[in-house]
């Protein structure tokens, strides 16, 4: 998508019921632009060779425990859950506390 107009930021702010000034869609028209033109350098890249994630980490999990495949890397420590409360040693859950009445 290219060529990006005053008047298509302003038929995508009416649609997100939006209401911009002028001054604003000067200023968004470029940046909507460049983040249109970096989807687009994405877009472009050859990912048929690369298998789909369901997880950004590559490990997947949040918690490690020493006989998790990567014991020296932790993203949700031990240490951290311990200290947390409601952590429930006996059977390794988390307590959260109703929120949501």
């Amino acid at each position: 998508m290219t060529g990006l107009t005053d008047a298509t930021v302003k038929k995508l702010a009416r649609l997100a019921r939006l209401a911009v000034t002028d001054a604003e869609v000067q200023a968004l028209v470029p940046e909507l632009s460049s983040i249109v033109r970096h989807v687009d350098a994405m877009r472009a890249i050859d990912t048929a060779d690369t298998a789909p994630m369901i997880h950004g980490h590559p490990w997947g999990a949040v918690l490690h425990t020493p006989s998790a495949p990567a014991a020296d890397v932790e993203v949700l420590g031990r240490r951290a859950i311990d200290q947390s409360a409601g952590f429930a040693d006996d059977d390794g859950t988390i307590a959260v506390p109703k929120v949501i009445e």
